[in-house]
Formats: C-alpha cells, sequence, structure tokens
C-alpha cells in the first residue's frame, strides 16, 4: 500500500461483497495493531465502527512523514462518509503516546466529533490539553489550504519584496480554476494543561492555563480573522506577555497583497 509492503496480516470475520465484520491483526515491523469491528463500503455512505489498540506505528518507515514519528493508541471510532470533508461521528483515543524525533507526548484522552448541522458543520475537539469548537457552512480541507495559503502570504509580506510578491499572486490568479465558495467559521479555544503539547511541538513557547481565545475566520474575496485573547501569560522565545486581554482584526485580499489589520 503506498509502496509499502505490509507483513503478518491476520483476518477473522465475516465478509460479504464490500461489507467486513470481525477482527484484523498485524504484526509488521513498522506498524502493528489489533481492530475488532466493521466497515461497510458498499453504501451510499462509508460507513466504519472499529475499537482496538495500536501497538506501534512508525509513520516515518512506513512513508507518510519525513520525521521520525511513532504513535500508540487505543481507539474507538464511528466514522460515516466517503472523503474527509464529508465525515460525520466521533473518534476517541485512550491512554496514546507520540514520540517526534525522540520527544515523547502522553495523551490520556483524545475526542473529536465532525456533525453537521442545518447551518453547516461543528468540529469539537476535548483533551488533556484543551478543548475548541468550530462552526460554520466550511469544508476542513479547504479550510486547512486557505489557512496555510494566509499564513504564507502574511510571510510574504513582512519578509520577502514587492517584485516577489507580485510573482506569487501572479501565478496564483493563473493557476486559480474556479471561484471558491464563500465561508465562515466561528471558533472557540479554551486552553487546559497545554505545556506538555508545546514542549512537544513548539519548544519555543508557553501558554498559561486558562487562556481562552475566540473570533471568526471567513473567506470570500478577502480572507478575515478575528480574535479576542485573554491570558495570564504567553511567551514566545524571548518576548513575554503578561496578564491581558487583545482583540486582533486582519483582512487581506485573497489575489494580491494588500492587508488591513488593528490590534
Amino acid at each position: 500500500f503506498q509502496g509499502y509492503d505490509y507483513r503478518n496480516l491476520t483476518v477473522r470475520g465475516n465478509l460479504q461483497k464490500a461489507f467486513f465484520h470481525g477482527q484484523i491483526s498485524l504484526r509488521d515491523p513498522n506498524l502493528s495493531f489489533d481492530l475488532d469491528g466493521e466497515s461497510d463500503l458498499g453504501s451510499p455512505r462509508n460507513h466504519f465502527d472499529i475499537r482496538g489498540t495500536v501497538q506501534e506505528a512508525d509513520l516515518r518507515k512506513l512513508g507518510y512523514t519525513r520525521d521520525s514519528l511513532t504513535i500508540r493508541t487505543e481507539l474507538d471510532v464511528q466514522l460515516d462518509g466517503n472523503t474527509i470533508d464529508q465525515l460525520e461521528g466521533q473518534a476517541n483515543f485512550r491512554n496514546a503516546t507520540l514520540v517526534l524525533n525522540k520527544r515523547p507526548l502522553s495523551i490520556d484522552t483524545l475526542s473529536l466529533l465532525s456533525a453537521i448541522e442545518p447551518n453547516g458543520r461543528l468540529l469539537t475537539v476535548d483533551s488533556d490539553f484543551l478543548t475548541a469548537q468550530l462552526r460554520g457552512n466550511f469544508l476542513p480541507n479547504q479550510t486547512v489550504q486557505d489557512l496555510t495559503a494566509l499564513a504564507n502570504e502574511y510571510a510574504l509580506y513582512f519578509t520577502r519584496d514587492v517584485a516577489t510578491r507580485q510573482a506569487y499572486y501572479e501565478r496564483k490568479i493563473r493557476l486559480k480554476t474556479m471561484a471558491s465558495d464563500r465561508y465562515d467559521i466561528q471558533y472557540q479555544f479554551a486552553i487546559r494543561d497545554i505545556q506538555p503539547l508545546l514542549d512537544f511541538a513548539l519548544p519555543m513557547v508557553r501558554v498559561a492555563t486558562g487562556t481562552t481565545m475566540e473570533g471568526r475566520f471567513s473567506v470570500d474575496k478577502t480572507a478575515l480573522l478575528t480574535a479576542t485573547i485573554k491570558t495570564d501569560s504567553i511567551r514566545v522565545g524571548d518576548v513575554r506577555l503578561g496578564a491581558s486581554e487583545a482583540d486582533l482584526t486582519t483582512s487581506k485580499f485573497t489575489d494580491n497583497d494588500e492587508v488591513m489589520a488593528s490590534v
């Protein structure tokens, strides 16, 4: 699968066309798991109801990451949908351990919920580190792409010259095949004990327990991001912010480098 030859797979259960109910075990040198449940790939919407344990998954050796990353977790997943953007249901992970380039991270519980509501989508995250809620008429894949592009474009604005920025936007307009649908996300984040996660992923950052952030992200002809932040302290490297409340609004045109911001 994707260029990797998996070995030592054991399957026990009932297979009827695209429906499977039973147990699957794998004892590959780089991926070991025991899973129990069912999957239905023959219905209009794929259905998955799976629980079990991943003893170890080495994502670099399996070809999914460049950095060394291994995962162990218990899981309980009920999902319906044919693509990431269509998925509805919940996924729960317990007693998980991630090791990134020899830096370990333990996760007692992580719960994800995705639901389609009359006015759009609801995504929630509940973990040891934080709780999060996103609600609106958005598609997760498109949102990730737009946020990544927005971060890159702000970096262009502050660190590159006019000619480089102009070439970037000329190429972006040339490659654009159709106008994206407008969408809007209302979000809320509440920080619990997030420091273990930051030590794992962003060692230079410190955020106090109890910090909250809420606001809006929308994309049309402009990309608009608002945030209201309340915190006892935030530190990035040698820069430290004490007890504060801050409101941020930033907006930029999606097809040129004009930026409007206020704090």
